[in-house]
């Protein structure tokens, strides 16, 4: 399935696609540039997969949490893309493509997941994700809650294994 997927949930963001077991993507700059790339993103991964965006059959796109302009830009694009091609849309959480990614590359697929996001002010929006092979990411995710950094930290059970951008404030 010829599939685009877009993350502008945070500054650094990210254009992808996939078909046939092949994957490209494009790193998207700083927050403020995403709007004006994200476009050029989207038609350049697709060309080195040999498609066009108007070949899409899937569009995915980060909902949140993140940036809200961020977001308001990722979610437009992803819109009006699946719109043009007459693809299918999926918004996707933020948690759940942290808790994929961090299993994939730690190879924790049967431990919890403790995810953070920052959300400014030595605050973090945390979410737990636990295994479970029936969700589509693996992972079925704890209401989201915010939380003082130094509360979550003292909260987290030893062992614990964490990921997410909102490790960075520590």
């Amino acid at each position: 399935m010829r599939t685009i997927a877009i993350d502008t949930s945070l500054a650094a963001g990210s254009v992808a696609a996939s078909a046939a077991g092949r994957v490209a993507e494009v790193a998207l700059p700083e927050a403020g540039e995403h709007a004006r790339r994200i476009a050029t993103a989207a038609a350049e991964v697709a060309a080195r997969l040999g498609w066009t965006v108007g070949d899409a059959e899937l569009v995915g796109v980060v909902r949140g949490p993140g940036s809200f302009t961020g977001l308001r830009v990722g979610v437009v694009a992803a819109k009006a893309i699946a719109w043009a091609a007459e693809a299918d849309l999926v918004g996707l959480s933020g948690f759940e493509v942290l808790a994929l990614r961090a299993a994939r590359l730690t190879g924790a697929t049967h431990a919890p997941l403790h995810l953070a996001y920052d959300a400014g002010r030595g605050e973090v929006f945390v979410a737990e994700a636990a295994p479970a092979a029936e969700a589509p990411s693996g992972h079925a995710l704890s209401t989201p809650r915010l939380v003082p950094l130094a509360a979550w930290v003292a909260g987290l059970p030893q062992g614990a294994h964490v990921s997410g951008p909102g490790l960075a404030i520590g």
